[in-house]
């Protein structure tokens, strides 16, 4: 059964992905709704390109020089592929409270989400960990999930919701 679904997305192959958040899986279908198979991931984006997906996984490492623990951004060619770590996110003045990938752009390029109690952090990255720009805002709500409303279109423009005396208000990051 269906628990907490996070996002839904296709591909270019009309294949459905449906993150589901309790389940720390992706469900993926075929355009009829046939099971094609699951991937353990949670907070991917999948692009609409080649169907390539990124991931956020959480690392914790014992046992060496010292302690670490990191957010990774891990990604794969499609979901019978394995997933391989591209870039480490660590805040080191802040802890992060919150990480989510907002998407995927016509380029391939990964928009990633994080928040520290003071800032937000927009950060892209090409398929193989290259920053490609990187954005610091005020968090709208500090300690509120914000991945939802944050989104991309497919040329790469980040945009936020946020509601301002009962009206919807869509902001773009300049």
């Amino acid at each position: 059964g269906w628990f907490q679904i996070s996002h839904l997305f296709t591909d270019n192959q009309q294949r459905i992905y449906i993150d589901d958040l309790a389940l720390g899986k992706i469900i993926i279908l075929d355009k009829d709704g046939k099971y094609l198979g699951d991937n353990a991931a949670a907070s991917v984006a999948v692009s609409k390109k080649d169907s390539s997906m990124a991931s956020i996984h959480y690392v914790e490492e014992t046992g060496g020089e010292a302690d670490a623990s990191y957010y990774q951004i891990a990604v794969n060619k499609g979901f019978a592929t394995p997933w391989y770590p591209v870039v480490n996110i660590n805040n080191d003045s802040e802890s992060i409270i919150y990480i989510n990938i907002i998407g995927i752009d016509k380029n391939n390029d990964i928009y990633v989400l994080y928040e520290t109690e003071s800032n937000r952090y927009y950060k892209v990255f090409s398929m193989t960990g290259e920053l490609k720009k990187s954005f610091i805002t005020t968090p709208t709500i500090p300690m509120i999930n914000p991945a939802r409303p944050d989104w991309i279109d497919d040329s790469g423009n980040i945009y936020s919701a946020a509601v301002v005396d009962k009206t919807l208000k869509i902001m773009k990051l300049q």
